[in-house]
């Protein structure tokens, strides 16, 4: 009984902790919801406002830091959302205002601040689904006229223009690999599924992001007997070919009792973003963006 109420006290001092900062929404300013920059120790983003009770992950930025966009999950209901800045001041998150309807996965800003791109999600007679990138406009405030890129997840893109997505090999089996759209001209080619340093057969590979000048890709992964999965980093050595993959979790040394997944930088190169938890219940972490440097080959 006394342990009972116990841990009544702390349910209700919890909350109440969460309430107090969700209030501060309004009053904060400057970048990044005014959080206090981290080291190279990856810390939780945001307590309360961001990383909540709740499920999130999938974290995006726009080109100036003024919208960040995620995904959440509250009571088996997806929906992505974005906080605003205006005159230096964050307001409480809006869901994201799509002029197409539908069942739309992760969001990602591309570096041109223009354009956004999006997994449509559709579901198919066999129960199988089948998920599309597409590629919206911004005008008037809301996101519209989405032109069909096409199969894959989670996209994000080079300055120029290509595209990284997962593409999915099987989804009932949840294996995909790492693939590319290249921009030519007004167009898209073909996806390119990535090479062995990068994608291994039997394992899944999943939620790319590229470097907008394309000099090295993240991903997560499971390598190396990892039944857990972690995000690994392949550089850019030109020519068409990319580095071994290195386990940048491990660098993180956010351990094994969790997942890491999904990540991204933002668009000053500063901040390195992740989700790190279990699948359903995860928090978004930010660390210095240094690190990334620290992995890269030497020459």
């Amino acid at each position: 009984m006394k342990r009972t109420a116990a841990f009544s006290v702390l349910i209700v001092l919890s909350a109440m902790v969460i309430f107090s900062q969700q209030s501060e929404l309004g009053k904060l300013t400057g970048p990044y919801l005014g959080q206090k920059p981290p080291g190279n120790t990856p810390e939780i983003f945001a307590p309360g406002i961001v990383s909540t009770t709740d499920h999130e992950y999938g974290i995006s930025f726009s080109r100036d830091l003024k919208e960040i966009y995620l995904k959440r999950m509250a009571s088996g209901t997806r929906k992505n959302l974005v906080f605003s800045c205006e005159n230096d001041v964050w307001s409480e998150p809006q869901e994201v205002k799509l002029e197409v309807e539908g069942n739309f996965g992760l969001l990602f800003v591309m570096p041109d601040g223009h354009h956004l791109l999006a997994n449509h999600i559709t579901v198919a007679a066999d129960g199988d689904f089948q998920s599309t990138i597409v590629m919206l406009s911004r005008n008037n405030g809301m996101w519209h006229n989405p032109v069909t890129i096409g199969p894959g997840m989670r996209a994000t893109s080079t300055e120029r223009g290509d595209i990284y997505v997962t593409h999915v090999l099987d989804s009932k089996k949840s294996l995909g690999a790492i693939g590319r759209y290249k921009r030519v001209g007004d167009k898209y080619e073909t996806i390119e599924v990535l090479g062995d340093e990068i994608n291994q057969k039997g394992i899944s590979n999943a939620h790319p992001f590229i470097a907008p000048d394309e000099s090295y890709l993240i991903f997560d992964s499971k390598r190396e007997g990892d039944d857990r999965g972690g995000l690994c980093i392949s550089f850019n050595l030109g020519g068409g070919s990319w580095s071994k993959a290195a386990n940048l979790s491990e660098k993180l040394g956010t351990g094994k009792k969790a997942s890491d997944w999904c990540a991204t930088v933002s668009p000053d190169g500063q901040y390195l973003f992740f989700s790190s938890g279990e699948r359903g219940r995860s928090d978004i972490y930010w660390v210095s963006a240094r690190i990334i440097e620290e992995l890269r080959p030497q020459q």
